[in-house]
């Protein structure tokens, strides 16, 4: 039976027989009779995408670049072809400080490169040079919803991003800053295990020292 998820089928086969003309059937209540058969369709094979991600260091620094590997599988035995990844960065701080590190860290994401593998095939847009003044959102996404339009079993998408961040404020405490992948099945379709769609990693580190000053008065004063 060709195609699948369409619910249960019943197929009848039905006889009949008829007397020929001017010849009387005497019982015709017997003159047809039937059987029938019911078969459910097959399930639709359903993806399971999965997403890891590393980051080459877990100390946040001011001017220093950060390489995020962000890599997308798909582990079902369906595809799950026009399926979307993505991944964003979000800022925090120790509490004491106002919780203001994102309006004083601006970021530039330079995007390396997309490697498919297994028939899969990267976005064709989505990914690209992203750039975040000090000030902008919490959340920053470097790609949203890129479409991976032909994601077979066992196909991996694999997308690399350098950032650099800078930090143009100081004395706001520690910063926290995490960096989440994830990925999301098209329409129509439905994921067999959705634990392992999102994948964090998170770096710390201190906000630059505010510079002091030591201002000093030497005030003379001749006898009276």
């Amino acid at each position: 039976t060709p195609g699948c998820g369409f619910g249960t089928i019943t197929r009848k086969n039905t006889a009949t027989t008829t007397m020929i003309t001017g010849v009387a059937d005497t019982i015709s209540g017997n003159n047809s009779s039937n059987v029938s058969q019911t078969l459910a369709s097959a399930a639709c094979l359903q993806p399971e995408l999965q997403v890891t991600k590393t980051q080459d260091t877990t100390s946040f620094v001011s001017g220093a670049t950060t390489r995020y590997v962000m890599t997308y599988t798909n582990a079902g035995a369906g595809a799950g072809n026009n399926s979307k990844i993505s991944d964003s960065l979000t800022y925090t701080n120790n509490a004491g400080a106002g919780n203001v590190a994102f309006t004083n860290v601006e970021d530039a994401a330079t995007f390396v490169s997309c490697v498919a593998a297994n028939g899969a095939v990267c976005p064709s847009s989505g990914l690209a040079n992203k750039a975040f003044a000090s000030g902008a959102s919490g959340t920053r996404a470097l790609y949203s919803g890129a479409i991976v339009p032909t994601w077979p079993s066992g196909g991996t998408i694999t997308v690399t991003y350098d950032v650099t961040s800078t930090s143009n404020g100081c004395g706001f405490g520690t910063i926290t800053r995490q960096n989440s992948a994830s990925t999301a099945v098209a329409s129509g379709l439905t994921d067999s295990n959705t634990v392992n769609t999102t994948n964090t990693v998170s770096q710390t580190g201190a906000s630059p020292v505010c510079p002091t000053v030591n201002l000093q008065l030497n005030k003379p004063q001749k006898p009276a």
